[in-house]
C-alpha cells in the first residue's frame, strides 16, 4: 500500500516539477545593456566577440549559475546582443525571479567562458549578478519570455590577465621537484 501511493505521488510531482521552467528573453533590453571595451567610456566593442547568459534560482551564488544554453554573438560596433534568443531557467518557477549574470569574451580565447579565462589572451568580462523575472511558457495562450531587466549597466571586457612569472616558476620548480623524486 505504501508503495502504490508513493509512486502515486511521484508520478504527480515529477510533471510539476520537469516543467518548472522560466524563460528569458537573452538580448540587450536597453541602451545600457552593451558589452563595452576598457579603451574608453562606454566604448562599444569590435568584431569577434561572443557572449554566454548564465542562470539559477534566485538568491544563488555566482559559482552555482549555469550556462543557458549556447553563446550569442555580439553586434561590432554596438555593442548589442540581438541574437540570444529564448532561454530556459530550469527550477525556476515560470513567472518567478532568478538570478542571471551575462559573460563575454574575446571569441578566438574559446567557446566557453572556462576555456576564455583559462587562455590568458583576449578580453572578458561579466555583469554583476542580477535578478529578474522569468516568463510563463505554459501559460494559455502562451507567455512570451521575459526580458533581461535586471542587465542595466554597460558588461565591461578587459584584456584577460596571463599567468604571472612567479606562478609559471612556481609550476616549473614544482615540475623539478617531481622529476628528482621519481629518479
Amino acid at each position: 500500500m505504501k508503495k502504490l501511493i508513493l509512486a502515486t505521488l511521484m508520478a504527480g510531482l515529477v510533471p510539476m516539477i520537469a516543467l518548472a521552467q522560466g524563460t528569458v528573453n537573452f538580448q540587450s533590453a536597453s541602451a545600457n545593456a552593451i558589452v563595452v571595451t576598457a579603451v574608453g567610456p562606454n566604448v562599444p566593442v569590435g568584431a569577434g566577440y561572443i557572449a554566454a547568459l548564465y542562470g539559477g534560482s534566485l538568491g544563488s551564488l555566482e559559482a552555482a549559475l549555469n550556462p543557458l544554453g549556447a553563446t550569442a554573438p555580439v553586434t561590432a560596433g554596438t555593442g548589442l546582443i540581438i541574437a540570444g534568443g529564448t532561454r530556459v531557467n530550469n527550477g525556476v518557477t515560470p513567472g518567478a525571479q532568478g538570478t542571471f549574470q551575462v559573460r563575454a569574451w574575446t571569441a578566438s580565447s574559446g567557446g566557453d567562458w572556462i576555456a576564455a579565462i583559462q587562455s590568458g589572451v583576449g578580453f572578458a568580462g561579466k555583469t554583476p549578478l542580477s535578478n529578474n523575472p522569468t516568463g510563463v511558457p505554459t501559460a494559455s495562450p502562451p507567455g512570451t519570455p521575459a526580458f533581461l531587466s535586471g542587465w542595466t549597466t554597460p558588461l565591461l571586457v578587459t584584456p584577460v590577465p596571463e599567468p604571472s612569472t612567479i606562478a609559471l616558476a612556481g609550476l616549473g620548480l614544482a615540475s623539478l621537484l617531481i622529476i628528482r623524486r621519481r629518479k
